[in-house]
């Protein structure tokens, strides 16, 4: 997916409170904290089992699924502790209010008020006026950011991406031996790539040699025709519509292993910009969300409970 779960977070970041009245109960342990607001364990929890939806996932993938979950929430609250300093943050509290005024009028269409509301989701009032604050903030920040020459000028550079364009690729894929890094497993992915390049052994050559792809090394790697958007894990997409016809990939780490891509040819698409508008935004959208989370890091303090990076 192009906006992978990276604008629109479930789950909550909040500020550490003074006083435990703030809060529908005592907040639980605390994963992380980011100039001082919490990202509790709870959150992360609660952010992982909307993501699931119900899919039983192993307890490997659940370690691994929190870790990204509480990353996403510090990289935002990174963000918004940002946006706070910027003229697109909400002064005064009138549009956070009337936010709340309407959340209210919903809740009573329902039967539920305003703190039956905080208890069901684990969260204080400074907690949801801070949601609402990042959401007023972050969509007055990005209707700034995506002019029409920007969303021009994105989609220029990247059209293949957008406009329909199917590759017919094949690849050669390589996975760890035993106590093997997966930073050894490129390196000998680079290996092969510059034997063919270095003319020391052909593409078919290689990957009858080297790849693990069983299905398809009788056909020289041949994965088939893809789209940016799939079949193939965004890595692999992202690797491959970087290639023009006869080009080779650096390696390319997937959930399957290590890649090399080699682009056999190169079908059009025919949409232009218009007709893919909510895609091209979502893309740029996702792209400023990672870009200013990097940028503006280093201006916070984040700590987390256990340590981490």
């Amino acid at each position: 997916m192009r906006l992978v779960a990276l604008l629109v977070v479930a789950v909550l970041c909040g500020p550490v409170q003074d006083s435990e009245d703030d809060f529908p109960e005592k907040p639980g342990p605390v994963s992380a904290t980011v100039n001082g607001w919490l990202i509790s364990q709870d959150r992360v929890e609660r952010f992982v089992t909307r993501k699931l939806a119900g899919r039983p996932v192993t307890e490997t993938v659940m370690r691994r699924l929190r870790a990204e979950a509480l990353e996403q929430l510090v990289r935002r609250q990174v963000i918004l502790e940002y946006l706070k300093t910027t003229r697109y943050w909400p002064r005064g509290g009138g549009a956070i209010e009337m936010r709340i005024g309407q959340l209210q009028k919903r809740l009573a269409q329902v039967n539920k008020d305003l703190q039956q509301h905080l208890q069901e989701n684990g969260m204080s009032r400074a907690e949801l006026e801070n949601e609402i604050a990042w959401e007023i903030a972050w969509q007055q920040f990005l209707q700034a950011w995506l002019s029409e020459e920007r969303l021009d000028q994105y989609y220029q550079q990247r059209q293949r991406e957008f406009d329909g364009t199917r590759l017919k690729v094949a690849h050669l894929l390589l996975r760890a031996n035993r106590g093997e890094s997966s930073t050894e497993v490129i390196g000998r992915a680079e290996a092969v790539r510059d034997q063919i390049r270095l003319g020391q052994s052909t593409w078919p050559g290689a990957v009858s040699e080297y790849s693990l792809a069983e299905s398809s090394i009788s056909q020289d790697g041949l994965v088939g025709w893809i789209g940016f958007d799939g079949p193939m894990p965004p890595e692999f997409s992202r690797a491959a519509f970087q290639l023009d016809p006869g080009q080779i990939s650096p390696a390319v780490e997937t959930t399957a292993g290590v890649h090399l891509i080699k682009c056999l040819e190169i079908e059009p698409g025919s949409a232009g910009r218009r007709d893919v508008e909510p895609a091209l935004r979502a893309a740029m959208t996702g792209e400023i969300f990672d870009q200013l989370a990097q940028q503006k890091r280093q201006d916070v303090d984040v700590q987390y409970d256990p340590p981490g990076d």
